[in-house]
């Protein structure tokens, strides 16, 4: 597999999925979290998750097996929030890669205990609001949320989108 596809749903290493289509098979219906992560040579479930090694070295995580944050069972969780809105408390349910991108959203992924706070990845708010291929623009119009997130060890790391889409993040060891 090509390392470096051209692809219309990509990241410029900005904490940003970007949906610039080059052909139908990747617009519309089809512009999904997991097709993104397929370009990224990454394989996700409603219960599992497994990442490019070139991309977050040794993540290859399903339900059951032990958080290494926690050092319990974990299991994958997500949750969708919206720029400039509260984050959300309730996690989906479901494969998070059937998720369609959209813009100015924030989508995270853990791979965490159940009941571990699943709090919103770093950074995102501030990534939709400076994109770049935007012409420093930012992805939607944000305000301040009614409540900061706190920072503390989730086990995620960020990733965020833009045309702008979605905000990826994940449990590392």
């Amino acid at each position: 597999m090509n390392p470096s596809p051209q692809a219309g749903i990509h990241s410029h290493g900005d904490y940003l999925i970007h949906d610039h289509p080059y052909a139908s098979d990747e617009s519309g219906a089809h512009a999904t979290l997991g097709r993104y992560l397929g370009y990224a040579q990454t394989d996700i479930s409603a219960t599992s998750i497994k990442l490019w090694d070139q991309w977050v070295p040794g993540v290859d995580k399903k339900n059951g097996d032990t958080c290494p944050t926690l050092n319990k069972p974990g299991v994958l969780q997500w949750k969708v929030g919206t720029a400039g809105q509260p984050w959300p408390t309730e996690a989906r349910t479901g494969n998070p890669g059937d998720w369609h991108i959209e813009n100015g959203k924030i989508v995270a992924i853990y791979f965490l205990p159940k009941g571990a706070a699943l709090e919103e990845p770093p950074g995102a708010e501030q990534a939709l609001a400076s994109v770049q291929d935007l012409g420093g623009q930012p992805a939607v119009s944000t305000t301040t949320p009614s409540s900061t997130p706190t920072s503390s060890d989730t086990g995620a790391a960020s990733s965020s989108s833009s045309t702008p889409a979605a905000s990826t993040s994940t449990s590392t060891p």
